[in-house]
């Protein structure tokens, strides 16, 4: 496995205007017919959290990004883990055949993996590509979301239909959407996709209910048994899909829950 240059620029899509930044993308083979689309996300710092929101967002405070990193375009989808993965684990078998999905589709999110499961993705993918993949770290991960912005989503301060998939939009369908659906609209402007609604993220950090320790672009570790999920889901309301919005779960696997991986360049 090896990693590959894609040679394009992507841009990101926000308001449609022509001020929109290149976006450097790689892509990392992963088999023949499999790649997983990464994203370069610069350097730089913002302002984490919202005293508008939730206890769990606050204090707001200052953390700085100081070293790029790549991150998935996507969140990891079933063909992507099923080409790293190659069999999954058999209590998944028992309960839904050989796939960690209840809805069966190869660009769609993989979920109903948890938190171990997600980290023994990274390390296989790791071995297999030579580079150190991991999940992202909370702040990394509100950083590339937010991409400059500093409204409740990334695109302003109200919930817009054709920007996420959430409870609303999701026309009934009590299951994740095919990732990417609609690009232009769900593409923030650092170039990444579905950052917010479609399915949960697991992020590297163990949960903490509040911001009194102040983040880092490093994982914070407390000696808490729940890790921190950010993003929302088709399943959320609208406030849940905010971009400051946090969320804990321990070792439970649900079909809300999924990841996208990061790496250092």
């Amino acid at each position: 496995m090896v990693l590959i240059p894609a040679g394009e620029f992507m841009m990101g899509s926000n308001n449609g205007s022509s001020d929109e930044k290149p976006v450097k993308t790689f892509s990392l083979r992963v088999s023949p017919s499999v790649n997983i689309k990464m994203v370069l996300i610069p350097a730089g710092e913002f302002m984490m959290g919202s005293e508008k929101g939730e206890d769990n967002e606050k204090p707001v405070h200052n953390v700085k990004i100081k070293q790029p990193f790549y991150m998935g375009k996507y969140p990891v989808t079933q063909a992507q883990w099923k080409a790293v993965m190659g069999d999954n684990p058999s209590y998944w078998k028992a309960v839904m055949g050989n796939n960690p999905s209840h809805w069966k589709g190869n660009n769609l999110p993989v979920e109903n993996v948890n938190w171990a499961d997600c980290v023994a993705f990274c390390e296989k993918l790791s071995k297999l590509s030579g580079k150190t993949i991991r999940l992202p770290s909370e702040a990394e991960w509100e950083y590339a979301c937010r991409a400059g912005t500093t409204t409740n989503y990334w695109w302003g301060d109200s919930i817009d239909n054709n920007r996420c998939w959430y409870n609303d939009n999701s026309g009934g369908k009590t299951h994740p959407h095919p990732v990417g659906k609609k690009v232009n609209a769900h593409t923030n402007p650092f170039g990444l996709c579905d950052m917010l609604g479609n399915v949960w993220e697991w992020c590297e950090d163990k949960w903490e209910g509040n911001y009194n320790t102040l983040r880092s672009q490093q994982a914070h570790k407390s000696n808490s048994e729940y890790w921190v999920l950010r993003g929302g889901s088709w399943g959320s309301f609208a406030n849940g899909v905010r971009s400051a919005y946090r969320y804990g779960n321990s070792t439970y696997r649900d079909g809300i829950e999924g990841f996208r991986i990061v790496f250092f360049p």
